[in-house]
């Protein structure tokens, strides 16, 4: 009994540490995506617009991948039984 206690513990604890990680996961997407606006929204060189494009482009992508990383994990604890 004591050791389903203990998995059940540790499983709600690496839900919350999961949780926050979306949280700021999805906090960065957001950031990101601003920036991308900000950028389109800006006058400036065609040549500086697309190389700016591309690396927040990459970030975007990358904490894309991240954040369903990180939900594919919160997805697979919460489904594990506790017993």
């Amino acid at each position: 009994m004591e050791s389903t206690n203990g998995a059940a513990a540790h499983a709600a604890d690496r839900v919350k540490v999961l949780e926050r990680e979306l949280a700021r996961v999805t906090a960065q997407r957001d950031d990101l995506a601003a920036d991308v606006e900000a950028l389109c929204m800006q006058q400036g060189s065609e040549s500086i617009f697309a190389s700016s494009s591309t690396v927040l482009r990459e970030r975007i992508l990358a904490t894309q991948k991240e954040l369903n990383s990180t939900k594919q994990q919160a997805r697979k604890l919460l489904a594990k039984p506790v017993l």
